[in-house]
């Protein structure tokens, strides 16, 4: 019965959450990302004009890729409640919490409201945290999917790759792990690209000379 409840509280979240986009007006901070990614006609224009932000660029080459086939406002709030969506399931499906907790948790304001409704790369960075979870919880990991799901979320939001860090040192701290992380050669490819996103993450954080956090007058 339980889980015919689930299917049921899914499809309220998603209900409510499309009738939050629809009657949410889009703030600068959601639009300033839609429009740097939709102005910038290659890739390479992406990371240039993405040089102020602060933050890696995966949300931003999503909307990228989703603007040139969809060139619309609602397509970007329309991808983010389907990333809301999958999160929301993934609570409901795998969190070890009675099914009250759960619907609490998917109704709260960051996971409904602050990771739903407004589309920024908060709710792929939760996402990405979820899917690490549940790997990590299983027996048997999948080291190599975890590395990859690490390298993404490092590269989501600058807070995010401090999550992504500190989930990989927990990887390092238990023996089990650390022994298997090290044991297949196959896993050494996926470190060498966790590394390489990690420095490529960490290039996003020194800003331009000019930016603005850098010339307050004191």
């Amino acid at each position: 019965m339980e889980k015919y409840y689930k299917f049921l509280i899914l499809f309220f979240f998603i209900a409510f959450g499309y009738w939050g986009i629809i009657n949410h007006e889009i703030w600068l901070d959601e639009a300033h990302h839609y429009v740097l990614s939709r102005d910038s006609k290659t890739l390479r224009d992406l990371y240039f004009n993405n040089r102020y932000e602060g933050h890696p660029l995966l949300w931003n080459y999503l909307l990228w890729v989703l603007s040139k086939i969809i060139p619309t406002v609602f397509a970007m709030q329309f991808l983010h409640l389907c990333l809301a969506s999958i999160s929301a399931s993934i609570v409901l499906w795998h969190a070890p919490f009675k099914i009250h907790q759960k619907v609490l948790c998917c109704f709260s304001y960051f996971l409904f409201y602050e990771y739903a409704i407004i589309s920024r790369n908060y709710a792929i960075s939760i996402l990405l945290i979820f899917l690490c979870l549940i790997q990590i919880n299983k027996t048997r990991k999948n080291y190599n999917l975890i590395l990859l799901l690490l390298s993404l979320l490092a590269n989501t939001h600058l807070f995010s790759l401090i999550f992504s860090v500190a989930i990989f040192s927990y990887l390092l701290s238990s023996n089990n792990n650390r022994i298997e992380l090290f044991k297949q050669k196959k896993n050494y490819f996926f470190i060498l690209l966790y590394i390489a996103a990690l420095l490529f993450a960490l290039s996003f954080a020194k800003v331009p000379s000019d930016h603005f956090l850098l010339n307050y007058n004191t």
